[in-house]
This record gives C-alpha cells, sequence and structure tokens, in this order.
C-alpha cells in the first residue's frame, strides 16, 4: 500500500514512555513484542466484550431478516450468519484486533529504527489504521463499519499521502457521520492498476529515473516492479482529491508536507 511506503518518522505514534524510547539502541524485535503484548491483551479483551454485547443483542427474528435478505446470494448464507450466533466472533475479533495491534507496533518500531539512524528524537502524534472493523452507531442500531482502505473521521486528525512524487495533507475531519460513513479518504488513489503501470512506464523510464522525483525527493525501493507499480504516475492528482474533500465539507486542511524520502524496500 502507498501510504506504508511513506515512513513520515514525526508523525509515526511513538510512546515516550515505552522501553523502545528509553533505548532505542538496545531494542530488538522479540522485546518489543513482549512490551506490545499488554496492549494487544487489553484490546483483545475489550473487543471480545463488545462482541458478545453484539450478539446477546442480534436476535432470532434479525437472524432470520439476514437469512431472507442473503438468499438470492451465491455464497452460503450460513457463512454469513452463523458467526453471528456462535462463539467464532470472539475469535474473529481477538484475530482482528491482534492484527491491528502489531500493525501499529511495527510502525511504531520502524519509526523507532528510522530516528535511531538519523540520530535525533521525535515525538509520535498520528498513527492511523486504514483497514478494520469498528462499531458504531447508526439510526439507533449498533453497526460494524468495515474500512478497507479509508481513513476514520472518528479519531481526529488524518494524514492523506499523495503519491511518492507529491505532497502530503494533514486534515482535521468534520461532522462523521453516515454522508461520508465516517470515513475520508485516506490517499489519492491510483489511476492505473499495478501491472498496467509496468507497461506503461517501463518503456518511458528507467528504474533510476524513478529514484528521484519531480519534488526532489528520494525513493529508496530495491524491487524493480515496485518502483514501477508504485510510481508518482501511477496515480491521481492529490490535489483535486484534496479539494473534492474540503469542498464536499467533509475536512480542512491543516498543513501541506513535502515529501524528503519515501523508503519502501531494500534486497
Amino acid at each position: 500500500m502507498l501510504a506504508s511506503s511513506l515512513v513520515l518518522a514525526a508523525l509515526s505514534h511513538l510512546d515516550t514512555s515505552a522501553p523502545s524510547v528509553r533505548s532505542a539502541a538496545e531494542i530488538t524485535l522479540r522485546s518489543y513484542r513482549r512490551w506490545k503484548a499488554s496492549r494487544v491483551r487489553k484490546a483483545a479483551s475489550d473487543s471480545e466484550s463488545a462482541a458478545t454485547r453484539f450478539i446477546c443483542a442480534f436476535t432470532a427474528d434479525r437472524v432470520d431478516s439476514v437469512k431472507r435478505s442473503c438468499a438470492s446470494m451465491s455464497h452460503s448464507v450460513e457463512a454469513v450468519v452463523s458467526p453471528l450466533r456462535l462463539t467464532k466472533p470472539l475469535t474473529i475479533w481477538r484475530r482482528h484486533d491482534h492484527a491491528r495491534n502489531w500493525a501499529s507496533a511495527n510502525r511504531e518500531l520502524i519509526a523507532v529504527r528510522v530516528l535511531e539512524r538519523l540520530r535525533t528524537e521525535g515525538t509520535g502524534l498520528i498513527d492511523i489504521c486504514h483497514n478494520g472493523v469498528e462499531q458504531v452507531d447508526l439510526a439507533d442500531r449498533t453497526c460494524w463499519l468495515h474500512r478497507k482502505g479509508a481513513a476514520p473521521s472518528t479519531v481526529g486528525p488524518v494524514v492523506i499521502p499523495g503519491s511518492r512524487g507529491a505532497f502530503t495533507y494533514l486534515v482535521a475531519p468534520k461532522d462523521p457521520g453516515e454522508k461520508s460513513a465516517f470515513s475520508p479518504a485516506h490517499g489519492t488513489g491510483r489511476k492505473w492498476s499495478r501491472s498496467d503501470s509496468r507497461a506503461r512506464l517501463e518503456n518511458r523510464f528507467s528504474a533510476k529515473d524513478l529514484v528521484r522525483t519531480e519534488l526532489g525527493s528520494h525513493v529508496i525501493c530495491e524491487d524493480r516492479e515496485l518502483l514501477y507499480e508504485e510510481a508518482p504516475q501511477a496515480y491521481k492528482n492529490i490535489t483535486v482529491v484534496i479539494d473534492d474533500l474540503v469542498q464536499a465539507g467533509l475536512v480542512d486542511v491543516v498543513a501541506i508536507m513535502k515529501p524528503l524520502v519515501t523508503y519502501k524496500v531494500r534486497r
């Protein structure tokens, strides 16, 4: 994902009281995971309680209603309904929150290592998940909102990155609700598919051409396919995306940031 390749150290989530920050030079992935384990267990416990309340509220008549509405679908109705009546959601939500907490820990570790390499310090301000499920109240009903590549508008300021060769915007979501599904965009969005990007760009640019952008920023990516798949030309115009969000009354622009280094992968 484009957002994961834009390592903005100053905006990565850091807990300054954590052992990883107090002693960055001594950090290892194993010790970091042990430190994170308590946070993962608490999130899983909270999620289990929420899932249990949801199951209890999901009465038999609602199950029958779901079955009727799904009857024309090609996939198994029981696969949709059964998890809501049995104990499977408890396992599902534990795994869901474990994955989210692991991803958060991984981002934090990346930020710590980047700061260590730069021989500097930083303070975490924002850590946003773009893929996950969240409980929301909608029309006097408890619902589950599934975001697949969308930022939440319910947790404060959100970073909306452009491509490797475009500006990144820090925005403040406005009036979260049904109109926006409680979610602004999480990035500029692709203009071409990955395979289409390679086909269009490989004959126009060398790999060397793509390690520097028009903004003068550096791209560290030693995977040739990714270099073409995530080239700036493959993405929409971030200015247009942000203007649309502002005109729709969904966000206010707080700051505009210029990328200096985009790190993706080293071999």
